[in-house]
């Protein structure tokens, strides 16, 4: 902030002399360095939204289960089966990505010094 205000950059100048992404964010920064100097650029946790969130921006929570106390042997059961199936096919996908060629990772090629 005491380059832009001593040199007079604009926001744009100054994300090419600092090789920062956008001038919003040095637009921001200055907003915040003049309500509160430069304690206000040092970051503070996040703070909870006053506003509630609508219930599509709910995080997605799936439906409460029972307890596993309260849960019959035969749910236990089925549960275990279930569980032990997922598992399985998610062993056998991530066996199938390790096997085929077109997923591996490319490696880089180094040039050559002549």
């Amino acid at each position: 902030m005491q380059c832009i205000e001593q040199d007079g950059l604009s926001a744009q100048q100054a994300c090419i002399q600092f090789d920062i992404r956008g001038p919003s964010s040095i637009r921001q920064w200055k907003r915040l360095y003049d309500e509160g100097g430069l304690e206000a650029l040092h970051p503070h946790r996040a703070r909870e939204s006053s506003m509630p969130r609508k219930a599509s921006e709910q995080p997605n929570v799936s439906p409460a289960k029972p307890a596993d106390a309260e849960l019959t042997p035969k749910q236990m059961l089925e549960e275990l089966e279930y569980l032990r199936a997922e598992n399985a096919y998610l062993k056998k996908l991530d066996a199938l990505i390790q096997a085929d060629p077109r997923t591996a990772q490319p490696r880089k090629r180094r040039l050559s010094k002549d």
